[in-house]
């Protein structure tokens, strides 16, 4: 059976990926906003998914630096 994630459209993987990392949960959030690119990068461009596209780079960079505070916040006495 094919992970969940996989089946949803690109849309839903950026709104999950939102969602999480509102949540503080970025780790999480990652592996949503890289299938959505893969998802994006295999469909056929419309306008509604260019714009989207154009949000996921300010998104993984997000849940990027979220992580690595974290990452230092657990590594500082």
């Amino acid at each position: 059976m094919l992970d969940q994630r996989l089946r949803a459209t690109p849309e839903w993987q950026v709104e999950m990926a939102e969602l999480l990392l509102l949540a503080g949960r970025p780790d999480e959030a990652l592996p949503y906003i890289l299938v959505a690119e893969e998802q994006l990068d295999s469909l056929r461009q419309t306008g509604a998914r260019r714009k989207l596209a154009a949000t996921l780079p300010d998104l993984k960079r997000r849940a990027q630096e979220a992580i690595q505070a974290g990452a230092a916040a657990q590594a500082s006495p």
